[in-house]
């Protein structure tokens, strides 16, 4: 292997030499024409003129100056990706550079992980101290006072029944709302299209409207569906609260050739969310975590004015 290596890191330098080389005098031989054929080609012409021959005309020579000067700049700007090709072709990451870069994804992911959980759990927390524990409170009160008018007064503890019953709807809806966000039933049932569907429909009763557009040939690996069902969820509730948009649009698309996940949430509302995930905010923070897990990319988009576009950009290869 280090035989091999060797020999390819002398191909390698004597390869770039060459062609740095050639590229070199070519862009060099290039700009003197540019330069200095077009005063060559009128003094010619003068000097031919009177002895009663022909050269090349000086229109010509400005015509092919113009091109040399650009076949110069050409070369100025592609040679350095030519010899980056020639860098990747002879001089691949070393074995244990590679394995390197896997830990440091690896571990990069699982930070990710960590941090997601956690703010899963807070939220989790949130969510169940801020809505659901006041309502069970609530309803055990009423219960309570039923019961000490059941004896007294039956109308009046008819009444508190009926509004203790009021209350366990109430409480059940925000209870599933809860599990919803934990781990949706539809869309381990129907697929990440169903299940994005029925976040914008819930999103238009918010009175924004929101268009679909999802491009799924297959179902994906439940990893990449579950993260891509929560950044949308999370950028529309965003919207509706926020943003103050008049239009939202979700665009779900699988790169096949790339074999990644492109999740995009675009509003027209006001923006000024571009700092939020570093600053802290909960939501962008917990997605921005999220798809960091999933070894995915998350960009937000969202100058002052507006409008906002969250990406994520999720690896679902095998």
């Amino acid at each position: 292997m280090s035989s091999t290596r060797f020999w390819k890191g002398a191909a390698h330098h004597y390869l770039r030499l060459a062609y740095d080389m050639l590229a070199t005098g070519i862009a060099f031989a290039l700009l003197v024409f540019a330069f200095v054929g077009p005063a060559v080609a009128i003094a010619i012409d003068r000097s031919d003129a009177e002895a009663g021959l022909t050269f090349i005309s000086p229109t010509l020579a400005w015509l092919l100056a113009i091109v040399a000067l650009i076949g110069a700049l050409a070369i100025a700007i592609f040679a350095p990706a030519v010899d980056a090709s020639i860098d990747r072709w002879l001089l691949p990451p070393s074995a244990t550079a590679a394995l390197q870069h896997e830990v440091s994804a690896l571990a990069d992911a699982r930070q990710g992980a960590v941090a997601s959980a956690q703010t899963e759990r807070h939220r989790i927390e949130r969510d169940l101290h801020d809505s659901v524990q006041p309502r069970l409170v609530s309803l055990a009160m009423t219960i309570g006072l039923a019961q000490t008018k059941l004896d007294t007064d039956l109308p009046e503890a008819r009444k508190l029944i009926a509004e203790a019953h009021d209350d366990a709807k109430s409480a059940l809806v925000e209870l599933r709302n809860v599990v919803r966000g934990i781990a949706p039933t539809i869309l381990a049932d129907r697929g990440l299209d169903a299940a994005l569907s029925a976040i914008v429909q819930r999103i238009e009763t918010s009175g924004v409207p929101a268009v679909l557009n999802v491009h799924l040939p297959y179902r994906l690996p439940d990893e990449v569906e579950s993260v891509a069902y929560f950044v949308v969820a999370e950028a529309l509730t965003n919207v509706a609260k926020h943003a103050r948009a008049t239009q939202a649009v979700v665009t779900v698309r699988l790169d096949e050739t790339a074999g990644a996940l492109h999740v995009s949430v675009f509003d027209d509302g006001v923006g000024g969310a571009d700092g939020s995930v570093a600053d802290g905010a909960t939501g962008l923070r917990g997605l921005e975590e999220r798809v960091r897990a999933a070894r995915g990319t998350f960009t937000v988009s969202s100058p002052a004015t507006g409008p906002t576009i969250v990406t994520a950009v999720l690896p679902c290869g095998s």
